[in-house]
């Protein structure tokens, strides 16, 4: 199975890098801004992996939660409001900067796919990996998200047509990530040090579960000619 591979594609929330403070920020911002109470970084870790209209939807009280107009309209205000912050995030989690660029060294294609708003992920990726070791990145445009396998199918045929979907591992830290996976045919590696951990990995039955991601140079240890 693993000796196909030639595409890693990560996710970004938690399994690259830790965004969710910059995430709440803008949450916060917008609360405040239809003079709702704020939330803290734990309430919005738990609505986060399925794009930002669930996760605004996820954090408002009710009856505003189910008022499709509302959300659309706080949606809004939060897409602007974390376009503020997004770009505070500096790092990614320890370990991975060396990983990604081992990956490379190798020979891997290496790529992002994320539920997050499409020029965030492309702007922070560039930003996180300015080397370019990461080819390609992908975020949520309109309706269309994780797990929904044609997000990943057309990641996959854009980075290479010839590419099947058995030739690609998926790394995220997400029950989402493992579906995602899934769904379009590629092997799921969990990452257990994001917002979900281990055993919620395992109970989503990740092919592979890690706990640091430098055993991803274990995981793809071979060289690709």
């Amino acid at each position: 199975m693993l000796n196909k591979i030639k595409l890693i594609i990560f996710d970004l929330d938690g399994t690259l890098a830790d965004t969710l403070w910059e995430i709440r920020d803008g949450i916060n911002a917008t609360l405040t801004a239809f003079g709702m109470s704020t939330v803290n970084y734990t309430t919005v870790k738990g609505g986060i992996n399925n794009g930002p209209r669930k996760l605004c939807q996820a954090m408002l009280p009710e009856p505003q939660r189910n008022d499709e107009a509302f959300v659309d309209e706080f949606l809004a205000r939060y897409n602007e409001e974390y376009g503020k912050v997004y770009m505070n995030t500096k790092k990614t989690y320890e370990g991975i900067r060396e990983t990604v660029a081992e990956l490379h060294r190798r020979g891997y294609r290496l790529a992002v796919l994320s539920n997050k708003q499409d020029s965030y992920v492309k702007a922070l990726v560039a930003n996180l990996f300015p080397d370019g070791e990461i080819e390609f990145a992908l975020g949520s445009t309109g309706d269309l998200k994780k797990p929904d396998p044609a997000l990943t199918l057309s990641l996959i045929k854009s980075v290479d047509p010839a590419l099947t979907p058995r030739q690609c591992a998926l790394v995220g830290d997400s029950d989402v990530d493992v579906l995602t996976a899934r769904n379009a045919g590629a092997v799921s590696v969990g990452a257990s040090w994001g917002y979900r951990g281990r055993e919620f990995l395992e109970r989503s039955h990740a092919d592979i579960v890690i706990d640091r991601p430098e055993e991803l140079t274990a995981v793809f240890g071979r060289l690709i000619s």
